[in-house]
């Protein structure tokens, strides 16, 4: 069987490329060999002269200490601020040319590195570069030429994942490539060390108007509206296993589809199965009650979620590198299933014949996980 990691990420782009209200990228998920000082195939370095190139990881050995596990895929990307006043940039071609005066929404995760090892110019001594940056997406018709600033992220100061949406509106001219740069914070007073780490590129949606107006982020709304499930919020119990203390968003959360589709990305990206293909935490407790649930939590949320868009129909397809193992998965997600709100929402183990060039809702490559909406 091929692999169908490769196989569906590339039919995915492919298929949106030929759409013609998405414009895409060759290689959205920076995949290529881990290695230190080279970009990743399809984008080019756009970096000041001298220095060296982005790196892609995770690292086969610990020369930065970067080993995060990647949001999609099999590799990411990693750009540093530098204290010499220098900073790392890449390109890419797009698949057709952003319009000017033409509304597009694009996402991509964005994560920093608590470990980045390296040398520091100004100093000439070893520094970690763990400053917090941001990131600034131009628009460019060549030889790294930043014509025309289109959005940028705030500061990323967290360390895991998270899915970043922009809306874009292009005003000075059409482009035909992007680049992403990484950049110091506002108002410094002196050039910082710092990391920015860049996976699963999504394609450029074209848009009726600019409805969402310049950048969007789900996980920076008011606390009371913060989904939180990793692990940093477990306790122990009597009998010493681990409870997740879980915090959902409420119905004014989801207001938009957009939402919806960030939301349910992150959830598929936290779902974590054990060697025996079973969901690995077993127990949470919703904020507010004392009822102590069996199950994984992030399967919980996208349940959660689902129900607040009533009378759709969503099919999440499961694959696994083994037919036993998938079909296994999809037993154990099934089982889970709690009849959260009024959704419809069954869990199929992959078929080429009914799945491939099918578009996608969301998904987690790294997990095997794809939504999409019937």
């Amino acid at each position: 069987m091929k692999n169908l990691v490769a196989l569906l990420f590339l039919l995915f782009f492919v298929s949106l490329s030929l759409n013609a209200q998405r414009i895409s990228l060759r290689n959205p998920s920076f995949e290529d060999t881990p290695a230190h000082s080279t970009t990743p195939k399809h984008w080019i370095n756009c970096g000041t002269r001298g220095e060296s190139p982005p790196d892609v990881f995770p690292e086969r050995s610990p020369m930065f200490g970067v080993n995060y596990r990647p949001y999609a895929g099999n590799t990411y990307l990693g750009l540093v601020t530098r204290d010499n006043e220098t900073w790392e940039s890449v390109a890419a071609n797009l698949t057709s040319p952003l319009e000017a005066n033409v509304c597009y929404r694009f996402s991509l995760a964005l994560a920093r590195s608590t470990t980045y090892m390296s040398m520091s110019r100004a100093t000439g001594r070893p520094a970690n570069y763990t400053d917090p940056a941001r990131l600034r997406i131009w628009g460019s018709n060549g030889n790294c030429l930043q014509q025309e600033l289109l959005a940028e992220s705030p500061l990323v100061a967290h360390e895991d994942w998270r899915l970043y949406t922009f809306i874009l509106k292009p005003q000075q001219n059409s482009y035909a490539s992007i680049i992403l740069e990484v950049f110091y914070p506002d108002n410094i007073l002196k050039a910082t060390n710092g990391n920015l780490l860049l996976d699963a590129a999504s394609a450029f949606d074209r848009l009726p108007n600019c409805t969402l107006e310049g950048f969007t982020m789900p996980e920076l709304s008011s606390s009371s509206e913060v989904v939180n499930i990793s692990g940093e919020n477990t306790r122990g119990t009597d009998a010493n296993s681990e409870i997740v203390a879980l915090k959902l968003p409420t119905a004014t959360y989801f207001n938009n589809e957009e939402t919806l589709r960030s939301f349910a990305a992150n959830a598929l990206n936290d779902l974590a199965f054990d060697d025996g293909n079973q969901l690995t935490i077993r127990q949470f407790q919703l904020s507010g009650e004392q009822q102590v649930r069996n199950g994984h939590p992030a399967w919980y949320a996208l349940q959660h979620g689902l129900q607040f868009y009533p009378g759709r129909k969503w099919e999440l397809v499961v694959y696994a590198y083994d037919e036993l193992g998938s079909d296994m998965r999809v037993l154990e997600l099934g089982r889970q299933l709690v009849g959260v709100g009024d959704i419809s929402l069954v869990v199929s183990t992959y078929d080429a014949e009914k799945h491939d060039g099918v578009t996608w809702f969301c998904m987690s490559v790294a997990n095997g996980l794809y939504l999409r909406m019937l």
